[in-house]
């Protein structure tokens, strides 16, 4: 019969060996993490530097949107109640409100979206809008 015992002891050794390189590279994963989160953090606070606050919808928050057509749908949702893309359409159309594109109904809808993006309306189904949360603007988080 064979003695394995050295055969043994190399295969523990070349675990460790690999356990060790395994934990090498979790630091580094770890050290990559807490950079880009740092890096998040600072763009976070940069972000809303670069963004002007156009409307002050109460409660010291503020929207932050730049088209003449965001601003007319913040307006215009502004009110609380639940509005429809066609209405919305109606009513930026009937204002003068420049809308770019061929199809006022999708602009509108996308400039919608990009506002829901940025938790300052919300979808209640196709098609009908309101301003996000409890009327300030913003999505209330648990």
């Amino acid at each position: 019969m064979r003695d394995i015992r050295k055969d043994l002891r190399e295969r523990i050794e070349d675990i460790r060996s690999h356990q060790e390189v395994l934990q090498l590279r979790i630091k580094r994963l770890e050290e990559q993490a807490a950079m880009l989160e740092n890096l998040l953090k600072q763009e976070e606070a940069d972000w809303q530097v670069r963004q002007p606050a156009l409307f002050d919808l109460g409660k010291g928050s503020s929207a932050r949107v730049r088209s003449e057509l965001s601003r007319f749908l913040l307006a215009a949702l502004n009110d609380g109640k639940p509005h429809g893309i066609v209405e919305l359409v109606d009513l930026a159309q009937s204002k003068g409100i420049p809308i770019k594109g061929k199809s006022p109904r999708k602009a509108i809808h996308f400039a919608l979206v990009g506002m829901k993006q940025n938790k300052i309306v919300e979808m209640l189904e196709s098609g009908v809008w309101k301003i996000a949360g409890n009327g300030s603007g913003k999505v209330e988080t648990p």
